[in-house]
């Protein structure tokens, strides 16, 4: 082996599917640890609370895969009808901006959908081997969880620049 053809600077190295898409839901569950989303799940009936509290660190996979695809389907169908109750003559878009600004609970729920999508768009893209939309969310997900303070995704950063 020499330097030209092998070594740090030739290869991105990246765990697999399972324990990158194992590292997200992990660090999506240290973003809704304490926020009310395992009772809510609890009492809508997906599972039973000790379950429910696997959800956060992603103990069983496919359960915890189901509790956020529930997750991101409840809060894509709630910001809708919430647009709906109000009287403003606003577009979508300018009352969810405006809410956001006045309402800490729905910017935070609005981030939580945004970062639900997120994560989905990455498993579709790994079951359809799609490797410029791994790259995209790679690459969106790594600005996220360094900027959460969160160390669940970062060996999916092993790559060095020459």
């Amino acid at each position: 082996m020499n330097g030209e053809t092998h070594g740090e600077s030739k290869h991105v190295v990246m765990m697999g599917g399972l324990h990158v898409e194992m590292a997200m839901w992990n660090t999506f569950g240290d973003y809704l640890e304490g926020s009310g989303w395992t009772t809510a799940l609890t009492q809508a009936g997906i599972s039973s609370p000790g379950i429910v509290d696997s959800f956060l660190k992603a103990s069983h996979l496919k359960r915890t895969r189901y509790a956020h695809q529930v997750t991101a389907v409840a809060l894509a169908k709630l910001q809708p009808e919430a647009f709906a109750q109000t009287d403003a003559e606003l577009s979508k878009e300018i009352w969810k901006e405006r809410m956001r600004d006045r309402c800490p609970t729905l910017k935070y729920w609005d981030t939580i959908l945004k970062i639900e999508l997120l994560g989905h768009v990455f498993i579709r893209a790994h079951r359809e081997k799609t490797f410029f939309t791994l790259f995209r969310f790679s690459e969106r997900n790594c600005s996220m969880v360094f900027c959460s303070g969160s160390s669940s995704l970062c060996p999916l950063v092993t790559c060095s620049h020459s």
